[in-house]
């Protein structure tokens, strides 16, 4: 029966093989599991690289060139407190030449994470493609629906890896809040791939990508529709704000979108550039779920002005974990708060993805 059903469904026993077919339960169970494996891929990247997205070095970085940020920061100017070392006595090198170092370490990564990035959406849209053409999208509508939904889900992606790399995970990210640059770029994601980041951005891909798995799944919708047509949605919207927007607004000095929006809906400029690298108190992400992070940023930095917690002691480390596992809560609280308010415009799953479905859970008690 086993066998049968294989042949049927390979793409579903292949899904489940590689468990990114998840149930509630294996994404609960992979959920716990999420701060030590992520911890467990820094520490073996580091394993072959030892100053791989160096914590000390990287504040060291903001500290040394761009001090009026650094000191003001919600959680950065508390990170001398467990530190009494410098970059340069880890290095032996002066910290502009070893910021060099990084940033030319990272180009093979920059390409290994596009090259990865761009093969995902082109065999997201084949497959999108393949579903228009033989009927399996029912209105554009939902099309429409499906869109605004990714570019939601973009959103929470950004949020979730942007707080972590730049407040408690401490990756390469922070290099982009520096003065340094090589050939005027300070590892604005265009030309380089700080120390980290193709660590947490697949890693929090697929998480995102089987906590919407599973919601569409609870709330019987068409998740392989929504989830090909999310992939190019997505990553366009992450690559349209790494490539064009980012760099656009920090050397023209003014919002992307024009005043209008600047002025009624969202100016990026001014939350990115003028909030986000001058104080730090913000994402600068579209206001949809920032304001809930931006508050959480002011609150964590409480923590450890009020002397609760400092860097370098056990209890950080575990507030650091017990951090990672409230911001998976939000994500998936939000998530499932924005499917449900697309809910009624969105594609419903169709009797054959049903069959796939019962076919799956039979292989799995096989």
């Amino acid at each position: 029966a086993t066998a049968s059903i294989t042949l049927i469904f390979p793409q579903v026993f292949f899904l489940k093989m590689l468990h990114l077919a998840p149930t509630g339960s294996s994404l609960f169970k992979y959920l716990v599991l999420y701060p030590f494996v992520i911890r467990g891929l820094y520490l073996l990247r580091q394993s072959f690289e030892p100053l791989y997205m160096n914590a000390t070095c990287l504040m060291d970085f903001v500290r040394l060139s761009s001090p009026e940020h650094y000191d003001v920061h919600p959680l950065w100017k508390y990170f001398q407190q467990g530190s009494n070392v410098t970059c340069e006595q880890l290095t032996g090198m002066p910290i502009e030449d070893f910021f060099v170092q990084v940033y030319k370490s990272g180009v093979t990564e920059f390409y290994i994470f596009y090259g990865l990035a761009f093969l995902y959406i082109f065999i997201s849209l084949l497959c999108f493609m393949k579903q228009l053409f033989t009927g399996k999208v029912k209105s554009i509508v939902s099309v429409f629906a499906m869109m605004i939904l990714s570019w939601n889900q973009g959103s929470l992606f950004h949020l979730l890896s942007h707080y972590q790399n730049d407040l408690y995970h401490l990756n390469g990210n922070v290099m982009h809040h520096s003065s340094f640059s090589v050939g005027g770029d300070n590892a604005a994601l265009v030309n380089t791939l700080p120390p980290g980041l193709i660590i947490n951005f697949i890693m929090n891909y697929v998480t995102i990508w089987m906590m919407t798995y599973v919601i569409f799944d609870y709330m019987k919708l068409d998740k392989w529709v929504y989830l090909n047509l999310a992939a190019p949605c997505m990553i366009a919207k992450l690559l349209f704000q790494m490539k064009v927007i980012h760099p656009y607004i920090h050397t023209q000095h003014k919002s992307w979108y024009g005043p209008f929006v600047a002025k009624y809906i969202m100016d990026e400029y001014q939350g990115h550039v003028l909030c986000h690298h001058v104080s730090g108190y913000c994402l600068g992400d579209a206001p949809t779920y920032s304001w809930f992070y931006d508050r959480l940023m002011f609150y964590h930095g409480k923590v450890y002005e009020l002397g609760y917690l400092t860097f370098g002691k056990p209890e950080h480390y575990m507030a650091n974990i017990t951090m990672d596992y409230f911001l998976l809560a939000s994500v998936f609280f939000f998530m499932f708060v924005t499917v449900g308010l697309t809910y009624p415009f969105l594609q419903k799953a169709d009797k054959s993805e049903k069959v796939e479905d019962k076919a799956s859970s039979k292989v799995k008690s096989h």
